[in-house]
């Protein structure tokens, strides 16, 4: 624990801007609504995109039944939205593109439009697979089925069901005696399943089928609601993590750089000089190779193995040669080092700017601009993903804030960032990052060009 912070943590505000015009809200579906059967009813949910959806779960047990949490979905043309005791959010239809939501003190605070693979912005809700939804259901196992009680056995509807609850598809084999009902136009789904040892019933009570209104939705695009666009050092902050190509640099108590972690595309490698080498930082590392053949072994390679840094210099900065174990892949289900170990690309922050509020006070005094965030998810992500967690709980403190610096230029005219954990003492973490897009092992790019296909 490094850095010594002195300053309070403000709370958390989103900047509002002005004069925006309101937006349009898309038309609506209209569909024709068959209530005289459960079958019939669950047929005419698959087209509609206009209901909501209480659903609570009772654990049972000697006989008798409790509420043990409950939930209610509301769906529409325009805005999805599920709201628990626990949490409160969804995704927002706007004229941007599709973008997530939450309710903060009331007020919906809108985070950034959802991107396609390709960069394009994500453009029709329903259509995105964002979350589970009536139209998810077997037609063909709804078809031709008059009666006023409808078991529903087929596994596309009972998978639907626990999409709809946000419960793990993990939980289909004891989800069971599922049946429908339709009373006074509100269809009522009830079914049993076991979690974690306990025995439970599921209830849903699908209702106001076209006829929903989310009114803190409407309100705010009506206000002029807008997705969320960060401030352009944030953005680029984002964009460089998401780049995949940088060093965390790591440093000793004299403040000396003493270790080199490396993330590329192809291949991880942290490389240590003799100082941290010797107080236990361990070299290592991992690469990625699809379907290549190592002419040196003459073993065909797939998926992702591991790899050491076999010679370095003293500060180990510089390394010579690399080594790479040939024997079986640490992960064979996937060519990807940025999947298999998790790059910071893949942080909750990056999916959650809108958590995340300017700073006036710069931890480092050679960078710009600073960011802060004190919502525990991310925060507590962030320490997770670079094993921080243990070395807070070692020093007998706990990470509550993230702070972001961002600096346009260094002294090389290189752009950096600064990752600073902050601790309930005060104290805090710092993680450095330089080198984007130009980090490189030219030993590990050699090994690399000299495979061959298989």
């Amino acid at each position: 624990m490094k850095t010594k912070l002195l300053f309070a943590l403000p709370l958390l505000t989103l900047l509002a801007s002005c004069e925006t015009p309101p937006l349009p809200l898309p038309d609506r579906t209209s569909v024709d609504i068959d209530a005289s059967t459960p079958a019939s009813l669950l047929l005419s949910l698959k087209e509609a995109r206009n209901y909501t959806v209480d659903i609570a779960m009772y654990s049972i047990s000697g006989g008798s039944s409790k509420l043990y949490s409950s939930a209610t979905a509301y769906f529409d043309d325009f805005s999805y939205h599920f709201k628990t005791s626990s949490y409160d959010l969804g995704y927002i239809q706007g004229s941007e593109g599709v973008y997530p939501f939450s309710l903060q003190n009331g007020a919906v605070l809108p985070g950034e439009v959802l991107l396609r693979d390709d960069g394009s912005n994500v453009d029709s809700l329903w259509d995105a697979g964002l979350f589970g939804s009536f139209a998810d259901f077997d037609a063909a196992s709804l078809e031709g089925k008059g009666d006023s009680r409808l078991a529903i056995t087929s596994k596309a509807g009972r998978l639907a069901l626990l999409d709809i609850a946000g419960l793990d598809r993990t939980n289909y084999p004891s989800f069971s005696q599922v049946t429908a009902i339709v009373q006074n136009g509100t269809l009522n789904i009830t079914g049993y399943l076991t979690l974690d040892g306990g025995s439970y019933s599921l209830s849903y009570d699908v209702k106001d089928i076209q006829a929903t209104a989310d009114y803190v939705v409407s309100e705010f695009l009506e206000d002029g609601g807008k997705a969320l666009v960060p401030e352009h050092e944030l953005s680029r902050a984002k964009a460089l993590i998401k780049g995949n190509n940088y060093t965390h640099l790591y440093y000793t108590e004299s403040g000396k750089v003493g270790a080199y972690e490396r993330f590329h595309e192809d291949y991880y490698l942290l490389s240590c000089g003799s100082e941290l080498l010797s107080q236990g930082l361990i070299p290592t590392g991992m690469v990625g190779v699809n379907n290549k053949k190592d002419p040196a072994t003459g073993r065909t390679l797939n998926g992702c193995y591991l790899a050491t840094p076999s010679s370095a210099d003293a500060s180990g900065r510089d390394v010579t040669s690399v080594s790479v174990m040939q024997s079986f892949p640490y992960n064979s289900s996937t060519s990807s080092v940025v999947e298999a170990y998790n790059y910071p690309s893949s942080l909750i922050l990056w999916d959650s700017l809108e958590f995340v509020s300017p700073y006036s006070s710069m931890v480092h005094e050679d960078m710009d601009k600073a960011y802060i965030t004190s919502n525990a998810a991310i925060v507590y992500d962030f320490a997770s993903n670079f094993g921080a967690l243990a070395a807070f709980e070692n020093a007998g403190s706990t990470p509550v804030a993230l702070v972001i610096e961002t600096s346009a230029v260094d002294a090389a005219g290189a752009e950096e960032l600064y990752f600073t954990l902050v601790a309930n003492t005060g104290d805090g973490m710092d993680f450095h990052f330089v080198d984007f897009g130009i980090t490189e092992v030219p030993a590990m790019d050699a090994w690399l060009a000299s495979l061959v296909d298989a």
